[in-house]
């Protein structure tokens, strides 16, 4: 099947009117009158004239959606389309108006920059869209729709997907944002959000703010607390007798006095021992999988990090455990 939004080098969310904007800057490019005798040209103008005849007509476009969407599901292949794009396209229509209107609004080369880094088919549908609407003092907004728009037709709708979508594009990563795209396309908009985000971010070793944010805080805590007395500590380094038998439970498998233990003392999930494991560690080196499911269900922090810089999940060795920390 023929990527028609590819041909014209719009995102498959665009406009009417950006469908026309981008076929008019691209007809005029490759128009027979402008490259006589060039059968090259010819070609492209009729690809160019076929595309646009289909995405103009409002019936013939809702059928081409929905049958790729049957090829590919709710969701497009976003790498896919890319690469459809830049095979498609190598000549920018939009240049010198562009290069005219940045001229008179600077910023937008910053504004460009972050949507190409997304996606080249986003920064170009930005860019036929301002000058088709003439939005220029929407400029930023009109930006934010449109990213809007591009996230949600790859990524979904779930809000925590669509954010996690935006970091990785936005950091370059796009290895896990292609796996993010496949899981959604696969599982659905309605799969699990931390679920899917949990095992991307094993899979490719990503943190999201919140994980980053997260793991600053517990290593402050770590910190403030080197000085204090050990029951005034929120990590509760490892020194009494008690501390350490419960370690030891969670190394040796005891799933019945963890849970009395835990049921006595729910802190004692996040203690850490002097070289800055904490039990969730001992049972994932151990592999001891029954204790590290009650654990993490139990608030035990997968990304606490000890004196050597591992989190339970960078020492993680089978899949089953990846999951069990994943799903968490």
């Amino acid at each position: 099947m023929k990527d028609y939004y590819a041909i014209l080098g719009v995102v498959p969310s665009a406009e009417d009117i950006v469908i026309k904007a981008a076929y008019k800057a691209l007809a005029q490019r490759y128009h027979p009158d402008r490259n006589p005798g060039s059968a090259e040209a010819a070609a492209k103008m009729a690809e160019i004239n076929e595309a646009y005849s289909l995405l103009s007509d409002t019936v013939q476009r809702r059928t081409y959606d929905k049958s790729r969407a049957e090829k590919d599901g709710d969701f497009g292949d976003w790498i896919h389309e890319e690469e459809a794009n830049q095979a498609a396209n190598s000549f920018d229509p939009l240049k010198n108006d562009w290069t005219l209107a940045v001229g008179f609004y600077p910023d937008l080369v910053d504004i460009n920059n972050h949507l190409s880094k997304i996606s080249k088919l986003l920064a170009f549908t930005y860019r036929a869209s301002m000058l088709e609407f003439k939005a220029f003092e929407n400029r930023k907004e009109l930006a934010q729709v449109l990213e809007q728009a591009f996230l949600e037709t790859y990524f979904g709708r779930n809000p925590k997907i669509v954010d996690f979508a935006r970091l990785l594009v936005q950091t370059g990563n796009k290895a896990a944002a292609k796996a993010l795209n496949d899981a959604v396309r696969v599982l659905g908009g309605n799969a699990p959000s931390d679920r899917v985000i949990s095992k991307i971010c094993i899979d490719f070793n990503v943190e999201t703010e919140e994980m980053m944010q997260r793991r600053a805080q517990e290593e402050a805590i770590i910190k403030r607390g080197a000085g204090q007395n050990a029951h005034e500590k929120k990590c509760w380094l490892a020194v009494s007798d008690e501390d350490k038998q419960f370690l030891n439970w969670c190394s040796w498998g005891d799933i019945k006095k963890v849970k009395e233990s835990v049921n006595d003392k729910p802190k004692l999930v996040n203690i850490t021992s002097n070289s800055g494991n904490t039990a969730l560690h001992y049972a994932v080196i151990t592999e001891q999988e029954n204790i590290a499911r009650f654990l993490v269900e139990n608030g035990a922090s997968i990304l606490v990090r000890n004196n050597e810089g591992k989190t339970p999940v960078g020492l993680a060795k089978s899949d089953s455990m990846r999951r069990i920390l994943g799903h968490h």
